[in-house]
């Protein structure tokens, strides 16, 4: 019987602990802001920038603006980042949205090692190549 309750004790901390996982195992986020400039020289806007981490940290995404601003909070690291269409909700915003996402570069439209960018609190430009 005593072996019996010491399983079942045993199996409730361990599924306690992986569901609430390590609190101190990331830095904190901290907020980060940046600019994306087309190969033109001009704002890229209207598009979702995704950030993928090159290490086992949390993902970060934010939508450009029509400055090419955007605003995310993101663990500080190297980032691979690409681009998606905005979320919209109207059909016209559809047609934006597509026409935005479709003036981006392919080798952007998906997570490629070669588009990195450090995230920090320092704002950060992105300058997108042809």
């Amino acid at each position: 019987m005593k072996r019996f309750l010491f399983c079942i004790t045993l199996g409730m901390v361990s599924l306690l602990q992986g569901c609430g996982g390590d609190p101190g195992k990331y830095p904190d986020p901290v907020d980060v802001s940046g600019k994306v400039v087309g190969a033109n020289g001009a704002p890229v806007t209207g598009v979702k920038i995704l950030f993928q981490p090159t290490s086992t940290i949390p993902t970060a995404f934010g939508q450009v603006g029509k400055a090419g601003e955007f605003k995310t909070k993101a663990v500080p690291a190297e980032y691979i980042f690409y681009f998606e269409p905005r979320s919209v909700s109207t059909e016209e915003e559809r047609e934006e949205a597509a026409a935005a996402f479709a003036s981006i570069a392919a080798k952007y439209r998906e997570p490629q090692k070669e588009n990195t960018v450090k995230l920090g609190s320092t704002p950060v430009e992105i300058k997108l190549a042809p």
